[in-house]
């Protein structure tokens, strides 16, 4: 399981790689090539000292000199593109309201449900849903819901 743990300082960081900001690559000093791997959850994962560390965390380091104290979400969900244009710092909610449609959605289209031959658009926020309303098609359920997520989250809602 991959930590957030923020037991190495900048300093021994730096010391051992640099960062691309332009191509979110972290590279050895030493060896001089990208490390990382990902182990199966999209993230890259970097091992140091026989500790994974997440790659989009040392990013945060390397270029701000510090941990960051929060989550940081992947600005366009691509969670192997640690450029720094797409990190920014996010709240635990920030960051779940910004992730993709959930594979098991049968329909594809997020915030959207079938319920016999009709469309359910669905939001639910802070306890309570602000949209549960049923629509003929799928497309009016899903310009419904698009609508209120952007009224609702802005600039943190992922369209799709």
């Amino acid at each position: 399981m991959i930590t957030f743990s923020n037991d190495l300082t900048f300093d021994q960081v730096n010391a051992r790689y640099r960062y691309d900001p332009d191509t979110g690559h972290v590279h050895s000093r030493h060896y001089k090539r990208p490390v990382g791997v990902d182990r199966g959850s999209g993230y890259i994962s970097i091992t140091i000292n026989k500790k994974p560390y997440m790659a989009h965390r040392l990013a945060w380091l390397l270029t701000h000199g510090e941990w960051p104290e929060v989550e940081i979400d992947h600005i366009n969900g691509d969670r192997a593109d640690n450029r720094i244009v797409n990190l920014r710092l996010a709240t635990r909610q920030q960051n779940m309201i910004n992730r993709r449609t959930h594979k098991s959605n049968k329909l594809g289209v997020k915030g959207v449900s079938q319920i016999k031959n009709r469309f359910r658009a669905q939001l639910w926020h802070c306890g309570k849903f602000v949209l549960n309303k049923s629509f003929a098609t799928v497309e009016e359920a899903s310009a419904a819901y698009q609508a209120k997520a952007q009224e609702v989250f802005g600039e943190w809602h992922r369209a799709a």
